[in-house]
């Protein structure tokens, strides 16, 4: 089998790459214009019918928030319970092994 060519190898790497990017900024490009779509955009029945849909939206992303505050308030929790003993504790050892006392001013 002949080796390919430097052209070869070049512009075939262009080209596949030329084409990907052209396909994926179309798919990419529909699905974007689908995501933003609403029914405000072009509203179709009724008004109360798109104020459920908002409020659902509003509810599931409240919903997702009080995940996160707890996630957060837990966090917060663990921080002030550990991380002092464990920075005094270092602390303690880098003195011990520089030889130092905590008298001394040295900090």
């Amino acid at each position: 089998m002949a080796d390919p060519s430097f052209l070869q190898i070049i512009g075939g790497g262009v080209t596949g790459a030329a084409l990907t990017y052209g396909l994926t900024w179309w798919r990419e490009r529909r699905r974007m214009k689908d995501a933003y779509r609403a029914n405000i955009d072009n509203p179709r029945g009724d008004p109360e019918a798109i104020k459920a849909m908002f409020d659902a939206m509003i509810a599931k992303i409240e919903e997702h928030l009080s995940w996160s505050r707890r996630d957060i308030d837990t966090h917060n929790k663990w921080i002030r319970d550990e991380v002092p003993p464990a920075v005094e504790k270092r602390r303690e050892e880098l003195l011990a092994a520089r030889n130092l006392r905590p008298g001394w001013g040295i900090t």
